[in-house]
């Protein structure tokens, strides 16, 4: 069932929502001369079939041609043996990334 939510003036509606959440708003990221400090997550599910090393390096590979002229990665969390069908919380590295974003002083912006 949909409720109508009251709108602010001026804001549309998904702003006007997200505005009455009271939720952790994001922070506004000045990029440094650089660029931006990116985390990267990678995963394997297998370490019978796959080779951690490769696996990790193609994964970093791509994410580093993604954040190419916008930044950097600075820090790196990688799972191995965890299928995709495990929740992030329950992941050992996707977990210590989730706590890390909610640090202000993580060391990384995005």
């Amino acid at each position: 069932m949909a409720t109508r939510a009251n709108t602010i003036p001026g804001q549309a509606t998904l702003a006007s929502w997200a505005a009455q959440q009271r939720k952790v708003r994001p922070q506004r990221f000045i990029p440094l001369a650089d660029g931006l400090r990116f985390a990267f997550y990678g995963r394997m599910s297998t370490v019978d079939f796959q080779d951690r090393a490769s696996s990790c390096l193609w994964q970093r590979d791509h994410a580093e041609d993604l954040v190419a002229g916008h930044g950097r990665i600075v820090a790196e969390f990688f799972d191995e043996g965890v299928s995709r069908r495990v929740a992030w919380p329950d992941r050992p590295q996707a977990s210590r990334l989730l706590a890390a974003v909610a640090d202000p002083a993580r060391g990384f912006d995005a």
